[in-house]
């Protein structure tokens, strides 16, 4: 069996994920490639070159393109970028986006493409070009969700409908409609939900809720995430050990999503007596607290991570929305309890044996879950054990076995048994700095665009364009 991973990046939450599930597969004789659109390619990973098929080789046509374009007619997925590109700035919006389109239209015709059983996609914002793609791939489609963006439109997190402009608004129903034709009435699409709530949300979605979903959680590295003694860890990270040890992780910690503000606040109001709060993960300066704080900033070490998850007492996640939350699987790996709102794999996992799940989204819950948690024994050898029996990668790989194995049988479709082919990766380099190059020339173009608009409405900057031209000359 074939598998082809299709990721947008080789770092990152979703390409971790997916490079376990493959490593798991392939540890059970399952052959895995990965295709991405950033990182490095070798044996089993190849980065898209990209399409180079934008400029026609005829001198007559190209000069044709060329003018159409500066007049104004450009490609789809020039002009929505652009568009948002102006939106997000002119309306000084930070929110986080991606979209349906993309330059891939050539990525159907990869060799990889053509040689799996199965495309498994994962994270494929501003990669994948949702029309060409689905329309083009004929063999079934494994689609893991790492967020809610495949049931919005270039939105990422639910609440950014409520702080974005009319503007982007009108742009997000755009990429929502994008996405409906481009996935409507496809018979080879099978959903991987990770969590719960995750499978409940691409349910009630009128785009994705019709096809199959299955609920896999993602894994664990419970190989690397490892519990250490609690006493010599604290020793090794100089942390004292007459302190209530809370972890906070985040990749930064200014992130409103993740809620550290109504983590500070709720240990604020505890009034608990030695009371101390580690923070990993970036940050722009320390929160001002009444009981000692540690910011460590980001770490991406498993071991050292491993020892600050078994030097904490509680591990908390107060995040108001997670497609899963894998700090938290990390944390009970290393044997360490966890104090969560009610979201991601949280709810799914989390029983009075491994730590409190809040009632709802507020500090006063969070307190009310702290002070359940400090009066609980808890065995950090059953909480490890339990996530090994649930979340270990080779658990999982088994699920997506099974899941391969249904769909390939449903559609009565054989194997190929020849392997993935090898790549030639001079020509995989020359066609990306062909892309590059035809890139570069829509910049151009519009550079040439906004000149020629400037000159027309306003007469003396020619004038001054051709003074200065003539100084260059002289």
């Amino acid at each position: 069996m074939k598998i082809l991973h299709i990721n947008t990046y080789q770092s990152g939450g979703a390409a971790l994920c997916m490079q376990r599930i493959g490593n798991a597969l392939q540890q059970q004789n399952v052959e895995c490639r990965y295709l991405l659109m950033d990182g490095n390619n070798n044996d089993i990973t190849s980065i898209d070159s990209g399409d180079t098929n934008f400029w026609s080789k005829n001198t007559l046509l190209f000069l044709l393109q060329k003018t159409a374009y500066i007049i104004g007619i450009k490609p789809k997925i020039i002009k929505l970028k652009q568009r948002l590109a102006k939106t997000l700035y002119e309306n000084k919006e930070h929110i986080f986006t991606t979209l349906p389109l993309s330059y891939n239209h050539s990525l159907t015709s990869h060799p990889w493409v053509k040689e799996a059983d199965i495309i498994h996609i994962h994270w494929i914002g501003n990669f994948v070009d949702f029309p060409s793609f689905f329309k083009n791939i004929k063999k079934p489609i494994v689609w893991t969700l790492h967020d809610l963006n495949p049931l919005l439109g270039c939105f990422h997190y639910l609440d950014s409908n409520q702080k974005a402009s009319s503007q982007l608004l009108a742009i997000e129903k755009k990429c929502i409609n994008i996405k409906h034709k481009a996935l409507s009435n496809r018979n080879n699409i099978n959903i991987v939900a990770i969590s719960k709530q995750m499978q409940k949300a691409i349910s009630a979605n009128k785009t994705l809720g019709k096809y199959p979903i299955t609920l896999i959680n993602n894994g664990v590295d419970t190989e690397k995430y490892i519990p250490y003694d609690k006493k010599t860890s604290r020793k090794e990270l100089n942390i004292p050990n007459e302190m209530i040890v809370f972890m906070f992780s985040s990749s930064f910690l200014d992130d409103t999503h993740k809620g550290l503000k109504e983590l500070i606040n709720a240990l604020e109001a505890a009034k608990i007596r030695n009371i101390f709060l580690l923070c990993i993960g970036n940050y722009r300066e320390i929160p001002q607290t009444t009981f000692p704080i540690r910011c460590t900033g980001y770490i991406s070490d498993e071991n050292l991570l491993s020892k600050y998850y078994s030097a904490a007492d509680y591990f908390v996640m107060p995040s108001f929305q997670e497609s899963f939350g894998q700090t938290t699987t990390e944390a009970l790996s290393c044997g360490t309890p966890v104090i969560a709102f009610p979201c991601g794999i949280a709810v799914d996992i989390i029983d009075e044996k491994l730590g409190v799940i809040c009632k709802d989204f507020t500090s006063e819950a969070l307190l009310e879950a702290i002070k359940l948690a400090i009066t609980r024994n808890y065995d950090r050898k059953e909480i490890r054990q339990k996530t090994i029996d649930k979340l270990s990668y080779n658990n999982i790989a088994k699920q997506y076995i099974n899941l391969y194995k249904n769909i390939l049988n449903n559609n009565k479709y054989t194997e190929n048994n020849k392997a993935f082919s090898k790549l030639n990766y001079d020509i995989i380099n020359q066609q990306k700095t062909e892309h590059k190059r035809q890139l570069e020339l829509f910049s151009q173009l519009d550079q040439r665009r906004n000149f020629y608009k400037m000159a027309l409405t306003h007469p003396r900057y020619i004038a001054g364009w051709i003074k200065k031209e003539i100084k260059n000359l002289k």
